[in-house]
């Protein structure tokens, strides 16, 4: 087995944790596809099919991971989300999502190839979790679930 950190980047002495990690697009798993799991290729023999490789996070690493599963299911189909920031923490409406859209995006785009298991040191609540849009809801998943 073969892990792989990446440390957040930062511009000067700004760190961009949260504009990397927390904002619903598909950038970040460009980055790992195109640029890291190159290196990864190049050093070690290993299989390159998405079922054979995970991807985890804590925090907005866990909503990070998610969201690289969800656009790049193809190279990442198992997700491990630690206390995952599913919520609008990078969301500006009209312009950026945050993670406040995924439990729309699950139920309304086409399915994908991942399981999801969203870990917490404390147990979930039984419904939905209002975060700080007050009229979305978090995602909440009971355990390792295809989505």
């Amino acid at each position: 087995m073969i892990h792989v950190f990446i440390q957040p980047g930062t511009i000067g002495d700004r760190p961009m944790r949260s504009i990397e990690y927390d904002t619903v697009s598909d950038k970040y798993a460009r980055f790992l596809r195109d640029e890291v799991l190159p290196e990864v290729y190049a050093k070690y023999n290993i299989r390159k099919d998405g079922y054979s490789r995970g991807i985890s996070g804590s925090s907005s690493g866990g909503i990070c991971a998610f969201n690289v599963a969800w656009w790049q299911p193809d190279q990442f189909s198992r997700v491990l989300s630690n206390i995952g920031s599913f919520t609008s923490i990078q969301w500006h409406p009209g312009e950026i999502d945050g993670g406040n859209v995924y439990p729309f995006k699950i139920r309304k785009e086409p399915k994908r190839n991942i399981r999801a298991m969203p870990a917490s040191p404390s147990p979930q609540p039984a419904g939905p979790v209002p975060c700080r849009a007050g009229s979305t809801r978090q995602l909440v998943l009971p355990r390792s679930v295809p989505v």
